[in-house]
């Protein structure tokens, strides 16, 4: 939904000593698309390289370590909160389950959730949105399959969300911003089919559309673009033909 590589699947699971390398086991046994890396495989072939390995083609990491581990293994391959794959962190008593990267975008918050729940650990959430029981804008982009254009915009909604300020959801498309409503109109929003002319302090825009506009003019910071996903191209083929 966020321009992440849409090939990236499975979940890695990096075992740093033999008591995790049993935790790993479990989550392997309890969720689907696990490769675990035993103590042996990082050893010989480095942590780093088959974390920076995974890092290009897995949708999630999780380190059965400490978390500093996790940390320095993927500082250099950290690039934005829609590039980056989930990761988490499980300690080897498998007490903890800790959202570490991408936890809205990535899905880290919802894996650390399903990891805790699987393994009877304790889960470890800490962006904002989550702490205080609030929608988050990646939220909404995950519950109606909409790709979101520029992530840069994210930060200015979820504040918008966090202050208590008024995010404007606008969508010409009556039925979905009704949807969208149903499923988000407890929050601070307000849902409408043109967007104001001027924000008031701290507010902020969802513009959900298919069309071509560019986003531009004094509000632009504030307005999050999402597409929906109906546009379909493809190829038809002829048996028989060149």
């Amino acid at each position: 939904m966020s321009g992440r590589a849409d090939e990236r699947a499975g979940i890695a699971v990096f075992a740093v000593t033999q008591r995790g390398l049993k935790v790993s086991k479990r989550l392997e046994a309890a969720l689907n698309g696990v490769k675990v890396f035993s103590p042996e495989e990082l050893k010989d072939k480095g942590l780093r390289k088959m974390a920076a390995f995974a890092f290009k083609r897995s949708g999630a990491l999780v380190f059965v370590s400490a978390a500093g581990i996790a940390i320095r293994a993927i500082a250099p391959l950290v690039k934005a909160k829609h590039l980056d794959p989930a990761v988490v962190v499980v300690d080897e008593r498998a007490r903890f389950s800790i959202s570490l990267l991408s936890g809205h975008l990535g899905g880290a918050n919802r894996l650390a959730a399903e990891i805790a729940a699987a393994i009877r650990a304790t889960p470890v959430i800490t962006t904002a949105t989550e702490l205080w029981g609030l929608p988050s804008a990646e939220d909404i982009a995950g519950a109606f399959s909409l790709s979101i254009e520029n992530p840069g915009g994210i930060k200015a909604v979820n504040s918008a969300i966090l202050g208590g300020r008024t995010v404007h959801v606008v969508d010409t498309d009556m039925a979905r911003l009704k949807a969208i409503k149903k499923r988000f109109g407890k929050g601070g929003f307000k849902f409408t089919k043109g967007a104001p002319r001027r924000l008031k302090e701290g507010e902020a825009i969802i513009r959900v559309t298919s069309g071509a506009r560019k986003n531009s003019g004094p509000e632009a910071r504030r307005t999050l673009i999402f597409r929906p996903r109906d546009v379909v191209a493809g190829i038809g083929c002829v048996k028989g033909r060149p």
